[in-house]
Formats: structure tokens, C-alpha cells, sequence
């Protein structure tokens, strides 16, 4: 609609670690003037430093596998799952175990705690974030040492730019 009121184009950026040529597509339409091409720049590279390791159990020993592995991995860590119940799930599990310097964040987390969480993380007043993929949004921490996917991810898209918030 401001492109109907106005005399003159606009100029818009979209950035994104994850745009597929289907994204591009739709921002296109949505964004672009009539019979313009965008200009892309596609910032998606190989992270030669960042190491994947996987783990198969079967679904009696997943919970204590994941669990396993925040014992043991480098911290700060993320742990991602898919489902927010399971993300509430994992905190508590870790919290019961004596672990408190976690936070919550999934779609379900509030604006002001979302901003509270980042300040915090960001600070280093936290060892572990137990999230969905709602957390991403503004974080921007450079020693972030580990991430677990206690889930598959719901796409290779998704995995890429969790996997990519560890060795920034």
C-alpha cells in the first residue's frame, strides 16, 4: 500500500542466512516493483570450523542421551527441539539435575523475557538456552560452543542456520 501512495520507488532490503530460491520468490512479488529483478546476494557458506556429530538411540534412552551430552559438551550451549512442550520438558529435566544458569526461550516466550534472555546470554549470565527455533532472532554471541538438536530439524534450512549460531 505505500507503494501505491507514493512518486517514487523504494528501496527495500530483505537479509537472511536461509533464503531458498521459493523465499526469493515470494519476497519478489511481495517487495519488488512491478517488472524489477532484486538484486541477490547470497551469503550462505561452508563453516569449515563448526564440527556435527550425531548419536542414534532409540526413543527409551533419548531423553538421558541429550541430557548426556549438555553434561558434557563446551558451554555456552544451545539445546533445540522442535515442539515447545519438549522444550519446557528439557528445562525442567535440567533444572531437576541441579543445572540453573539455563533459559527458556520458545514461541511461547513473552517480548520483555525474550530481550531479558538475549541481555543475559549475551552477558555470559547463562551456560545453556533450552529453545525452539524462535531463538535466533537478535542473538548475536560470538563463543557460542556447542548446539544439540534433540530433534530433526524440520528442514536441512533450519539445521544449517541452527547448527551455523555455534563458532560465530
Amino acid at each position: 500500500s505505500l507503494r501505491q501512495v507514493s512518486d517514487s520507488p523504494f528501496k527495500t532490503i530483505l537479509m537472511s542466512a536461509t533464503f531458498t530460491q521459493s523465499n526469493i520468490d515470494s519476497l519478489t512479488t511481495l517487495y519488488c516493483e512491478p517488472n524489477s529483478i532484486p538484486i541477490v546476494v547470497n551469503g550462505n557458506f561452508l563453516r569449515p570450523e563448526v564440527s556435527s556429530s550425531y548419536e542414534k538411540v532409540d526413543e527409551s534412552s533419548h531423553i538421558q542421551a541429550v541430557i548426556n551430552r549438555v553434561l558434557t559438551l563446551p558451554k555456552p550451549l544451545i539445546l533445540y527441539t522442535t515442539l515447545i512442550k519438549d522444550s519446557i520438558d528439557f528445562r525442567k529435566k535440567l533444572n531437576d539435575i541441579g543445572l540453573n544458569r539455563i533459559a527458556l526461550f520458545n514461541g511461547d516466550t513473552g517480548a520483555k523475557s525474550k530481550e531479558e534472555i538475549i541481555e543475559r546470554w549475551k552477558n555470559d549470565e547463562l551456560d545453556i538456552i533450552v529453545a525452539n527455533s524462535a531463538f535466533g532472532v537478535g542473538m548475536d554471541k560470538s563463543n557460542v560452543k556447542s548446539v544439540i538438536h534433540a530433534c530433526i530439524p524440520d528442514n536441512i534450512d533450519r539445521y544449517y542456520q541452527e547448527t551455523g549460531r555455534a563458532g560465530r
